[in-house]
């Protein structure tokens, strides 16, 4: 029967790599590009929208502007919901109190992080593509004025500034040290913590690599911003990868290791 059960393991084989390795060397990757710390000084929607009238690229490698925020957050929603799940498979079939514990940490960091860049990336970023696209914005002093002949006024584009900036500052959805900003980067922390004491203590991985796989959440828990979040991603990558090749065990195949043939159930 164990033919019935090969394409299981290559399905969860190609989830493990999608998930642990590809996904977060990808979301390492984009991270570079993702500025951080402008949110009182210029301010988020200043910032955002016009990033060449301001020095410093704030942490990014490059920010190119509101169209590559937009694409940002496209890209890296998707691949931290992939994360979640490839997380999820490492304990799978664990009844231990860590491995319970970090299933509902996970599923609380997937829905978190997914309101977060709902909201301040998605949302915001198509905001801030419309609000350039209607003002047309051109140098002005230390700020923009809306070209003559654009849909909006120079005081229409300010209006929606401060509603932005309201908006990121927000105590419950802002986009850094709101409630839900705040509960996403704690659960992360908590559940990559988590999987790691349960797959230490069920002997599915030593000690040295899960404890990389922690230190990856603490840094994800402090930003996904640069250059935080690349060390947390590029981290956990090297996790995913150390623990398939370095479980554990001499015997079989690495997925065979990984997801095992159930026991024959007995007549």
């Amino acid at each position: 029967m164990g033919w019935r059960r090969e394409p299981v393991r290559v399905t969860r084989t190609v989830l493990y790599w999608a998930a642990l390795v590809v996904g977060p060397l990808a979301l390492a990757g984009i991270e570079l590009f993702h500025p951080a710390g402008f949110t009182h000084d210029p301010g988020a929607f200043q910032y955002l929208t016009n990033p060449d009238l301001f020095d410093g690229d704030f942490n990014a490698l490059a920010y190119p502007g509101p169209d590559w925020w937009f694409t940002l957050h496209m890209i890296q929603t998707p691949l931290v919901v992939l994360t979640a799940a490839g997380m999820l498979l490492l304990v799978a079939g664990l009844a231990t109190l860590p491995a319970l514990v970090a299933r509902v940490a996970l599923l609380v960091f997937a829905v978190y992080y997914t309101a977060l860049d709902a909201i301040g990336g998605v949302g915001l970023g198509r905001t801030l593509i419309a609000a350039n696209d209607a003002c047309q914005p051109v140098p002005a002093g230390d700020w923009v004025e809306c070209s003559p002949g654009s849909a909006w006024s120079t005081a229409d584009y300010n209006a929606v500034r401060d509603s932005v900036n309201g908006l990121w500052t927000d105590s419950w959805v802002g986009g850094v040290g709101s409630f839900v900003s705040q509960t996403g980067s704690w659960a992360a922390f908590a559940s990559f913590a988590l999987v790691a004491i349960a797959l230490v203590e069920s002997g599915r991985s030593r000690l040295a690599p899960a404890a990389v796989m922690a230190v990856s959440g603490w840094y994800l828990q402090l930003s996904h911003a640069a250059f935080n979040g690349p060390i947390a991603f590029g981290l956990l990558a090297v996790a995913g990868t150390w623990m398939w090749f370095g479980r554990p065990g001499d015997e079989g195949a690495p997925s065979q290791r990984w997801f095992p043939e159930p026991a024959a159930v007995a007549r």
